[in-house]
């Protein structure tokens, strides 16, 4: 089996796509849980409230985030409407020509993002609350997809993802990359090779239980994409308990 102390040797982890959070600060709750599941896709979330340290210059950090983001996700709130920081990186993400998405959290698209249709939370029953709340792991799943479709960011999500599970750095996160690739069912076998070199020293890709099994499925019906001493490590690593 695999060492362990392998783990450390993983490489820096990308990406698969970045995107800037426009918010009103009194959704930063909002804002923060979104984020955290956003990052089980791979997906990199800029916050402004955590990502920006104390005694940097606020509005220079900002249009630096908002340059080397590919996607803007708009929780849309009447706090956000009143936001004029919210209206300015709209304007700003509509000027660079950067996708937007709005995240309809209570009204519709204001503004410059008046036309553009917006995606609604997963919502799930709280019985302590008795009220709606929304669900942010599905509401995440649900926004990486959407952006996993964009045409100009559908070819690189797609390679950014097969290449990713090399540096996941959970179960949680191996299983949520693998929701996405399995609606891919023309891997080459470049992509096949990188994401079975992904099970060979990391063991939060090997020991989870889905990608074991989609792993195997994998290797056993192309035995030849491995050298024979990769092959078997792989099927040692995904057989052990």
């Amino acid at each position: 089996m695999a060492k362990l102390s392998k783990m450390g040797k993983r490489g820096r982890k990308e990406p698969i796509v970045r995107v800037f959070l426009s918010y009103s600060n009194k959704d930063k709750g909002i804002a923060g849980n979104l984020k955290r599941y956003l990052e089980y896709y791979g997906v990199s979330a800029f916050l402004a409230h955590e990502d920006i340290e104390g005694g940097e210059e606020w509005a220079r950090e900002i249009f630096s985030a908002l340059d080397s983001s590919q996607v803007l996700i708009v929780i849309l709130t009447v706090r956000a409407k009143k936001s004029s920081y919210v209206s300015q990186e709209i304007g700003y993400a509509i000027a660079r020509n950067t996708v937007i998405l709005p995240f309809k959290v209570g009204i519709n698209p204001f503004g410059f993002a008046a036309r553009i249709q917006a995606l609604k939370p997963t919502l799930t029953y709280d019985i302590q609350t008795q009220e709606k709340v929304i669900d942010f792991e599905s509401s995440a799943e649900k926004i990486a997809r959407k952006i996993s479709q964009i045409d100009e960011l559908s070819a690189s999500f797609r390679k950014r993802l097969v290449t990713s599970f090399a540096t996941s750095g959970s179960y949680k996160e191996t299983r949520c990359k693998l929701k996405f690739l399995r609606y891919y069912d023309d891997l080459t076998d470049e992509d096949k090779v990188t994401i079975l070199k992904a099970a060979l020293d990391n063991d939060q890709v090997y020991r989870e239980d889905m990608m074991r099994s989609f792993l195997y499925k994998l290797i056993t019906a192309e035995p030849n994409l491995l050298n024979k001493t990769d092959t078997k490590l792989v099927l040692t690593n995904i057989s052990a308990r």
